[in-house]
């Protein structure tokens, strides 16, 4: 009975891509049969979750890792466009400047542009870890979810919202309250209802 009751478990996520690629490898699916073999043996269950939990996460790390490599190398493209575009110091034979000094010059910062321009290309509900809080949010309209997005994430106020979306500050202002009670009341019947 445990074993049909994990069976059907596992078969509306067996389709899952992240699902399929933790089973492409032979230690995860010995690992995999030996739960569903032994389904009362709760160490085979655990050592399946904790391989599942250590795959997760190095895939979570290896995506972000991508979308800084991505976002890092937009922002070095630009810089360096910008300052192809900008008049270019020509150094004398006699000038004591060496290249690197040069390089840092041409090159530095006041503000760190890289994680910031990732912040900013990276959604609101990116950012969201809990599945249920997600779905929730995600079930939200589109103005509304932008409105979140600017107020809380971005820091604009109503007025500033309203400019950004071009539509009135009474508009933002209406589907901000609307948006807060939707997930208020999502979340009192999900805490409720359990």
């Amino acid at each position: 009975m445990e074993k049909l009751n994990l069976l059907s478990k596992c078969k509306s996520q067996m389709n899952q891509p992240v699902i399929k690629n933790f089973l492409n490898d032979e230690n995860n699916y010995a690992l995999f049969n030996k739960a569903l073999q032994e389904p009362s043996n709760t160490e085979s269950i655990k050592k399946l979750d904790e391989a599942f939990q250590r795959y997760y996460k190095s895939i979570k790390i290896l995506g972000y890792i991508s979308k800084l490599i991505y976002f890092y190398s937009i922002d070095f493209d630009k810089k360096r466009n910008n300052h192809k575009n900008k008049e270019v110091y020509i150094k004398d034979k006699d000038s004591k400047i060496d290249d690197e000094t040069l390089q840092e010059v041409y090159f530095s910062s006041k503000k760190d542009l890289t994680f910031e321009g990732f912040q900013n290309h990276q959604s609101f509900l990116d950012r969201i870890e809990d599945e249920k809080l997600y779905k929730n949010i995600k079930s939200l309209k589109p103005l509304q979810l932008r409105i979140l997005e600017l107020i809380y994430v971005q820091g604009l106020s109503n007025k500033e919202a309203a400019s950004v979306l071009g539509e009135s500050e009474q508009t933002i202002s209406y589907n901000h309250r609307a948006a807060l009670k939707k997930l208020k009341n999502n979340l009192e019947e999900m805490v409720n209802y359990g």
